[in-house]
């Protein structure tokens, strides 16, 4: 599988058809399309296979030291200005 692919592509594309079918939006689509990128990754998964919940527990608190890095990394950058 080439490195620039999320695995599952084929089974996220299809899940997302079934949504549309359903009658999602486009925009849901489109940000459920980046959120499953996101769980695949986060639960890297190679193939479908089950999942535990103590596996759903490390991804999500991976997710969550993310997201905090994330944040305070964003709020250093835009702190530029001096305090008066």
């Amino acid at each position: 599988m080439p490195e620039s692919g999320a695995p599952l592509l084929k089974e996220r594309e299809e899940f997302l058809r079934r949504l549309q079918q359903q009658g999602t939006s486009h925009a849901a689509l489109r940000n459920l399309s980046g959120e499953l990128i996101q769980v695949v990754r986060l639960l890297r998964f190679r193939e479908l296979r089950d999942v535990s919940p103590e596996e759903i527990h490390r991804a999500a608190k991976r997710f969550a030291r993310q997201q905090l890095s994330g944040r305070c990394e964003s709020s250093a950058s835009q702190d530029t200005s001096p305090h008066t």
